[in-house]
């Protein structure tokens, strides 16, 4: 794998649509936005996006509008305003947060922050729920933008978290996407599932309290290997929740739940409260 090349022009999304070697075939309508997200996650999970095929992008505004905005920032502004027609704010909001993107990963903007895993693999899971389980695009775009916001891709990001960051974009902002990952001679990526496994220790678990719905987070998989209450317990939400109960975690295909211990339920509590 290379590494990404610094040029000197800043986000251009004209010039990146020109240049990638993805042939997008674009659709302006409104019928099929939700499916065609989920389309493009699900190759990702599944290993399946293809090298030279032709991509369908939905969208909803105008020549004009794609124009002067480009077509991952009205992906994103379509998702942002829920699919309504978006307002000028919201497209040049978006458009700004690509750009933001684009340049930290060139080397154009600098930062303090440092890249961590943790926050896109909670990112990767979550997402993969939003899209694929719950059919919430929505949740997914701000868990992407929540993970980037606390650890941007940058120069000094590790090629395996470039790898990862401008995969989970590709739902929703495809050129860049697949601009960046040209770049570092990453397309098609690995699947979601392959490359998480890139980053040990750390893992990402799923964990629900009782019947409530189910969260991803992020642990020492060594630690969480040799006592998972004890992980567990280590999360903020957690302590809050099962403060002064007694409580015990059960695990299914589906994750770790965190249940009533036999005290609690003794005392006829059979949920926390």
């Amino acid at each position: 794998m290379g590494s990404i090349e610094t040029i000197i022009s800043r986000y251009n999304p004209h010039f990146l649509q020109k240049t990638t070697s993805q042939k997008f075939t674009l659709f302006i309508r409104r019928t099929s936005r939700i499916l065609n997200v989920q389309s493009l996650a699900a190759c990702l999970w599944n290993n399946d996006c293809e090298p030279e095929s032709k991509t369908p992008l939905e969208i909803s505004s105008n020549a004009e509008i794609l124009e002067e905005y480009g077509i991952d920032a009205v992906r994103i502004a379509d998702i942002t305003s829920a699919w309504a027609t978006p307002e000028n704010s919201i497209l040049e909001s978006s458009l700004r947060w690509l750009a933001a993107v684009h340049d930290h990963a060139m080397g154009l903007r600098s930062t303090e922050k440092k890249w961590d895993a943790a926050p896109w693999l909670q990112a990767a899971f979550s997402a993969k729920d939003h899209i694929l389980i719950r059919g919430k695009i929505y949740p997914a775009l701000a868990s992407i933008r929540k993970a980037w916001k606390n650890a941007p891709l940058t120069l000094e990001t590790p090629i395996s978290g470039l790898i990862l960051g401008f995969s989970l974009l590709f739902p929703f902002a495809p050129i860049l996407s697949k601009w960046m990952l040209d770049r570092i001679s990453s397309w098609p990526p690995p699947a979601i599932e392959a490359l998480s496994q890139h980053f040990p220790p750390q893992k990402a678990v799923r964990i629900s309290i009782e019947k409530g719905g189910w969260i991803w987070e992020v642990f020492d998989s060594n630690l969480f290997e040799k006592n998972p209450k004890e992980s567990i317990f280590t999360l903020r939400w957690v302590q809050r929740i099962v403060k002064n109960h007694d409580w015990t975690i059960r695990h299914s295909k589906e994750g770790w739940q965190i249940c009533p211990g036999p005290l609690t339920q003794k005392i006829g509590n059979s949920r926390f409260s």
